[in-house]
């Protein structure tokens, strides 16, 4: 008879184990949300730009006259996304101390020689920086002098440097 009331206990719980089992039940729901964040850019290109260098207008780079004056215009591109500032260093090499360099900038800044020329920090923008470069003024009433600048080199290299604008 024992045997008989487990058998029926153990019939019931397995009856109630699977009414329990059908009967309930848990709701449930996942979701899930992606995002990318990518860092902003700060880009400058200059254009011209290569093996040929900065175009002197109106005189040719080989044959600057004692009172000519030279620009050569440089366009600068800004394509970052961020707000930047951009810095002009020009680097100056003159082997006969012959020669005055000025560098402007649109937006108004200037600087004239001696080297080495810095300019900035400006705010980044798609504009021009003009060079300008002459004999120095100073040597025109000294014929000895404008003499020896006879063949004399100008060497210049431009380093343009944008930095993001954190202010």
């Amino acid at each position: 008879m024992k045997r008989n009331i487990l058998v029926s206990l153990m019939i019931i719980g397995a009856v109630a184990a699977l009414i329990s089992g059908a009967t309930f039940s848990a709701f449930n729901d996942t979701e899930t949300v992606d995002g990318t964040v990518s860092a902003g850019t700060v880009t400058v290109d200059l254009s011209p730009t290569g093996e040929g260098g900065l175009t002197w207008t109106p005189c040719a780079e080989d044959n600057l006259g004692s009172e000519e004056e030279c620009t050569s215009t440089v366009a600068v591109d800004y394509t970052g996304s961020l707000a930047a500032n951009l810095d002009f260093a020009l680097t100056i090499t003159d082997t006969g101390s012959c020669f005055q360099v000025s560098m402007a900038w649109a937006g108004g800044s200037a600087v004239t020689t001696p080297a080495p020329m810095v300019l900035g920090p400006v705010t980044a923008v798609d504009d021009d920086l003009v060079i300008t470069v002459l004999i120095d003024p100073s040597l025109l009433s000294d014929q000895e002098a404008l003499n020896a600048c006879q063949g004399a080199d100008l060497i210049l290299s431009l380093l343009v440097t944008a930095t993001e604008d954190v202010s």
